[in-house]
């Protein structure tokens, strides 16, 4: 549960926020509009009907309309609520004008290239500048309250793959893949999900080949992989899993894959901490993989950073001709994720939400990884 009042939270982020974006800057960034919905809920709680947030260090208004107006009002506190009555890019100039401020700072990938006309010609000679690198920093580390939900989400999606799981080999032989998606979803809306985090994969035999597929009619047989990527929200912040289970154990090669996949994540993780080069830890998993011959049949990014998004800053990529790339700081919470497709037979993807502490890392999952625990019986 949050530990500090709501509106102490978000103003606390919100100046948080214009700080690291003056330091990044090199000059005063005094104010700043928000119009990414992620980015609105983070700092002032508003979950829909919001359209954009202006912001100092001192004030808030939340731009709105009268359908949402109620349910702005009730989410974000401390905010003041604007219903624009000449537009909102010609409210928030003549708001910027009378705080006197010099340089407004925003999300440039996030404005379209018609808004971002309408927006400049709105505020005629006041500064503009691109603060995205700042805002994705500030909510790269997530807060105690941030890690609390996310632990959270964690705890409800494997409760309900625990439950899914105790059924046995003999409930999911025969089960199609998008019956056992529909169940994994039911049980953890049951458990305390307000939503799914995103749509769950279920992915059986030659199908979880696919990085992503889509759960069909396609049934379960014995002895073949099936790989489950699921996640709960809750509050907003997201759980990322991903799990392969046997009915009735596994045959080669994909048993040998399985123990490869899971050399390769735990020496990932045991690279986390404060400090680190996140390069490195893709570089462990990665040099597993491809000494064993199987680089090419990696697909995908190690991992990546979740929060109110499945997908958000920071993320692990290899070493840059320049510079030292991301290095993770403590409350950064990020995935860990290597995989291996051989196709026509499957594959295997093994995940866990990690989160880097003051000291090291935290592994917030408790469900085993080990091939025994993943087969059925």
């Amino acid at each position: 549960m949050p530990t500090t009042d709501p509106a102490s939270r978000f103003l606390g982020r919100r100046r948080r926020l214009l700080s690291e974006a003056t330091r990044r800057a090199g000059r005063r960034v005094d104010a700043a509009f928000i119009t990414q919905a992620a980015d609105i809920r983070y700092l002032c709680g508003s979950t829909e009907g919001c359209s954009g947030l202006y912001l100092d260090r001192f004030r808030a208004v939340a731009f709105t309309g009268a359908m949402f107006a109620v349910l702005v009002t009730q989410e974000a506190p401390g905010c003041e609520i604007c219903l624009p009555k000449t537009g909102m890019y010609a409210e928030l100039a003549a708001l910027a004008r009378k705080r006197h401020r010099q340089l407004l700072g925003l999300r440039e990938e996030d404005l379209s290239v018609p808004r971002e006309r309408s927006l400049r010609q709105a505020l005629g000679d006041l500064g503009l500048g691109d603060i995205g690198p700042a805002i994705d920093a500030c909510r790269a580390c997530k807060d105690e309250d941030e890690i609390d939900l996310t632990r959270r989400a964690v705890a409800i999606a494997e409760e309900a793959f625990r439950t899914l799981l105790a059924k046995g080999a003999d409930y999911f032989v025969g089960r199609t893949e998008r019956q056992l998606a529909a169940e994994l979803d039911y049980l953890m809306r049951l458990g305390g999900a307000d939503a799914t985090a995103f749509a769950t994969i279920v992915a059986s035999g030659p199908n979880s080949y696919s990085c992503h597929h889509v759960p069909g009619d396609r049934i379960v047989l014995p002895h073949e992989p099936v790989l489950f990527d699921w996640g709960a929200e809750t509050a907003g912040y997201r759980s990322d899993i991903t799990r392969v289970v046997f009915a009735g154990g596994a045959e080669e090669p994909i048993a040998s894959i399985y123990r490869l996949v899971l050399a390769a994540h735990e020496a990932a993780v045991a690279k986390m901490g404060p400090g680190v080069r996140a390069y490195t830890v893709n570089a462990a998993a990665r040099g597993l993989i491809g000494r064993a011959g199987y680089g090419d049949e990696f697909r995908h990014g190690l991992g990546h950073g979740i929060g109110l998004e499945i997908h958000e800053p920071p993320g692990f990529a290899p070493r840059p001709a320049k510079g030292i790339g991301t290095i993770l700081r403590p409350g950064m919470i990020l995935t860990i994720e290597p995989g291996v497709y051989l196709e026509g037979i499957g594959g295997v993807r093994i995940e866990d939400d990690i989160l880097v502490t003051a000291i090291g890392h935290e592994r917030l999952n408790r469900l085993p990884r080990d091939l025994e625990s993943m087969t059925l019986r």
